[in-house]
């Protein structure tokens, strides 16, 4: 079928050009493509061709797990369906207050929210630090993933987990599911300790990820189909650790 595809690019990573190479690897046959600046570090692609695909929801989510893809701008036929209208069923924003400016702003630099995060971080009290750092994540997550295409179908923490988490944090930190029901990240700039430095009890003052807890949570609350869940962080590399590793079990009622 005859598609028109729009998307953003890393381009700290290179991906325009493997980007276009795992299109035509994959089967879509175009003649060019347009690139311009999206924001700073990033790249709008934009091109038309044809996909021998059976939906647009299939090809999104083949094009979405693409190293360097950051977001899926517009994917139509032209002249007929485009991706909106068959996510129409999806929620596009979760219930609750007006819009948060931070949460706008975190959203918007998404992948690249370490900076802003610190920055959040340091504008509240440290008693209130870890509440709304958590809280803060919890609402940029839902919102990066609102229109993933497996949002809809997952019915598992484990499929969620490899299906939308892990490839959506690919860009942020190293991470990968274990166990089916914890994620372990490896590397993540969101700990402020070398990874060849000593913690020393009573002297380092721990300093937990919390927006990653939250933001793991954020992602796995939008979707539909999974029970109520509670992420902790059971261990963090600036309490010691030799790794991050967030624990997802069933939220229990009180």
């Amino acid at each position: 079928m005859r598609i028109s595809l729009a998307l953003v690019c890393d381009e700290r990573r290179r991906a325009v050009g493997d980007v276009v190479a795992a299109l035509r690897h994959g089967g879509l046959h175009f003649e060019g493509y347009e690139t311009d600046e999206w924001e700073p570090g990033c790249t709008r692609l934009i091109l038309k061709g044809e996909a021998d695909v059976p939906s647009l929801k299939q090809l999104s989510g083949d094009v979405l797990a693409l190293e360097g893809v950051t977001e899926i701008l517009d994917l139509r036929v032209p002249g007929g369906a485009s991706l909106r209208t068959e996510e129409a069923t999806l929620q596009e924003e979760p219930p609750g207050e007006d819009e948060d400016p931070w949460v706008t702003r975190v959203v918007r630099a998404y992948p690249k929210v370490v900076s802003l995060v610190q920055e959040f971080e340091e504008s509240v009290r440290p008693d209130e630090r870890e509440h709304a750092t958590t809280r803060l994540g919890v609402e940029v997550g839902w919102r990066v993933v609102a229109r993933h295409p497996r949002l809809l179908q997952v019915e598992s923490v484990p499929a969620a987990l490899e299906d939308i988490v892990v490839p959506q944090l690919r860009s942020l930190v190293e991470c990968n599911v274990d166990g089916g029901q914890h994620l372990k990240v490896t590397r993540t700039a969101f700990t402020q300790r070398a990874v060849n430095v000593m913690y020393l009890p009573f002297v380092n003052e721990p300093h937990r990820c919390y927006f990653l807890t939250g933001l793991i949570m954020g992602m796995l609350k939008s979707a539909p189909r999974l029970p109520r869940i509670r992420v902790e962080e059971t261990k963090c590399r600036d309490a010691g650790d030799s790794v991050c590793y967030f624990r997802i079990t069933p939220h229990k009622r009180d």
